[in-house]
């Protein structure tokens, strides 16, 4: 049979069907991102700005088809939200992003299970300017870029308020972090960070100045979950 392949994207529960006249099932759940942190006012060696928030995790399994039921239950795990800005000293943190799990049989049972490294982070909240791009997708090659990472936002300047990073891109399944927001001025809080994409973390929120609060973090991409049969 030719290969049948299934992508499950939207956060919360889900069913999958097993076509009749496979011999094996290839499953990729991959977490939902964290949410980038908050920033908070610029006071030198006391506030900074906004952290990335980090890429869900990657599971890879193989089954026997023999061994999956007739229908699967399927969670994809929601990103996590980012935090809100402050205009105090404490930051607050990203939420964690929700596993993904495909529940066939238990985990002692598979064939194999790879974790691999974790999906792209966003970038960091503007420090004392622009906030930080997110990492690119690159190929295997790691040289030919698949999508770009979020782009940080332009820091405060000229009367002008700070910009908010952009969100990640996707590519196939896969997706970036968002970029980080730019740094507030004496007149402007800190620009929000972007949000993550297919997994992907969410970015910092730039720094504030003075009274000012720094920006949100962005969310977290949802994370997803692939089944192939054949």
């Amino acid at each position: 049979m030719e290969a049948d392949t299934q992508l499950f994207s939207t956060a919360g529960a889900d069913t999958w069907s097993k076509p009749s006249g496979c011999s094996f099932v290839y499953v990729m759940a991959v977490y939902g991102g964290t949410g980038g942190q908050g920033g908070s006012p610029f006071e030198p060696g006391v506030y900074t700005e906004g952290a990335s928030g980090a890429g869900g995790y990657i599971f890879e399994y193989l089954y026997p088809a023999e061994l999956v039921p007739a229908t699967v239950d399927i969670t994809v795990g929601a990103g996590g939200a980012g935090g809100a800005g402050t205009a105090g000293e404490t930051k607050n943190d990203g939420a964690a992003g929700e596993a993904s799990y495909f529940k066939a049989v238990g985990k002692l049972t598979i064939n194999y299970t790879t974790v691999y490294e974790v999906m792209k982070k966003g970038g960091n909240g503007g420090s004392d300017g622009a906030g930080v791009d997110a990492d690119a997708l690159l190929d295997i090659s790691e040289t030919v870029v698949l999508a770009a990472g979020g782009t940080g936002g332009a820091a405060a300047a000229g009367g002008n308020p700070a910009g908010d990073g952009g969100d990640g891109n996707d590519y196939s399944y896969f997706g970036t972090g968002g970029g980080g927001g730019g740094a507030g001025d004496a007149t402007h809080v800190g620009g929000n960070g972007g949000n993550g994409i297919n997994g992907s973390g969410g970015g910092g929120g730039g720094i504030g100045s003075g009274a000012n609060a720094g920006g949100d973090g962005g969310d977290g991409g949802d994370g997803f979950v692939v089944v192939i049969a054949w």
